[in-house]
């Protein structure tokens, strides 16, 4: 599922992780398949599985955020 903000399509996928460390399991959703921190022992993790969603209400937000901040700080 696509997400146009700005004229920009933006991809939101479900990360789901476990960690090769201490064993625990958590998931995300973001912008793009990454790497996360354990959040047991902060051991950097790859997704075990990453799954294409539909963002949610609070993700598109987060995104408009993040993108105007950028914006923002490209502007001389």
């Amino acid at each position: 599922m696509q997400l146009s903000i700005w004229q920009e399509e933006v991809v939101w996928y479900r990360n789901e992780y476990v960690c090769d460390e201490c064993g625990t399991e958590w998931a995300d959703e973001w912008s793009c398949q990454c790497n996360d921190r354990c959040p047991t022992c902060d051991l950097e993790t790859e997704p075990q599985e990453s799954y294409e969603v539909e963002p949610d209400t609070d993700s598109k937000l987060q995104l408009a955020i993040r993108h105007a901040n950028e914006e923002r700080m490209s502007r001389p």
